[in-house]
């Protein structure tokens, strides 16, 4: 089943029902000629991003997220939350819009989403996810949310932004005081150990590609597509697992260069983000050549020592991904 964390919504004008008065009506002329005409409503409601009338285009804008399903936060939205999600936008106050909206409304941007529980302490996943071979036209990054973990692959295309995150949400909703005072506890609880995997779409194109159908919000949310395994498929696919026989052809000093680099990597806990802040300390200048040769040592020596483990926990997700 699709979920969705965040959305962004276009609807025709036939959707609205009635509006506030309590909106900024922002205007531009170009030459004479009015170019923007919208009604802006500012921070609706806990939940509601952003909501807009566009009076030249005839349509509604909606930016949400999962949060203002509240009770049902944990399900994201789908196709058995959409009504709620409407419910929702109604509630704010704002505007009030039919439920045909769910049937007419086309998807602008998502970001495609599953609640993953995996067998091991999160941080095992991690560390595979952070040393696997993948695609050259990807890299690498640790989850940068403050008192979080995980890893982001990040697409190198200039055509269209492409990404895909692995984080602990249950870390994610300690920090989130808003959440908290909006959706019950024990509901959160649902989030302990959760593995959260999100992919962001912004391009319409790349949102019919992985539903396989149109940008319509009903064909989106009733696609049997998963967005997040296909990315992740693509990331690491094609790659060649096989391990290389080590010190083979090798000169000596070369021999040596890698295995005190070996050792440098234990003593540093097999950590690349401690191992990225060892060479930034010791470096000037451009570490990206240094980086790139300690995560190739990390990953064989990850591969030689628990090859089948690390192997096994890519696979664990995968199989997760196709279920959630």
């Amino acid at each position: 089943m699709i979920r969705i964390d965040t959305i962004k919504l276009k609807a025709p004008i036939d959707s609205l029902v009635d509006y506030s008065s309590d909106h900024k009506h922002l205007q531009q002329t170009e030459k004479g000629v009015l170019i923007a005409d919208k009604y802006v409503f500012e921070k609706p409601a806990f939940g509601i991003k952003s909501i807009h009338i566009d009076n030249l285009d005839n349509s509604i804008i909606v930016e949400a997220s999962a949060k203002a399903l509240k009770s049902n936060y944990y399900e994201m939205i789908n196709i058995n939350t959409a009504e709620a999600l409407v419910g929702a936008i109604n509630d704010s106050g704002r505007i009030k819009v039919n439920y045909e909206l769910i049937n007419q409304a086309e998807v602008l941007k998502a970001d495609f989403t599953q609640n993953l529980h995996p067998k091991q302490d999160l941080k095992n996943y991690f560390s595979m996810l952070s040393v696997i071979p993948i695609s050259d036209k990807y890299t690498i990054d640790n989850y940068k949310a403050k008192g979080n973990a995980g890893v982001v692959y990040r697409g190198a295309q200039k055509t269209f932004k492409e990404r895909i995150i692995f984080y602990d949400k249950s870390k994610d909703i300690a920090r989130d005081k808003e959440l908290k005072n909006n959706v019950p506890n024990h509901l959160l609880g649902k989030f302990a150990g959760v593995l959260r995997v999100e992919t962001n779409m912004t391009q319409l194109s790349k949102i019919r590609q992985y539903t396989g159908k149109t940008n319509s919000l009903i064909d989106v949310l009733t696609s049997e597509h998963k967005p997040t395994l296909q990315v992740f498929d693509k990331i690491t696919k094609n790659i060649d697992l096989r391990l290389f026989q080590e010190w083979e052809g090798m000169r000596l000093q070369d021999i040596e260069k890698l295995e005190g680099r070996k050792q440098i990597v234990k003593a540093l806990g097999y950590d690349i983000g401690r191992i990225k802040n060892f060479i930034n300390a010791r470096v000037k200048g451009n570490t990206s050549r240094y980086i790139r040769e300690y995560r190739n040592v990390l990953m064989n020596v990850l591969q030689v020592d628990e090859k089948a483990v690390k192997y096994s926990l890519a696979d664990e997700l995968r199989e997760l991904m196709k279920a959630a």
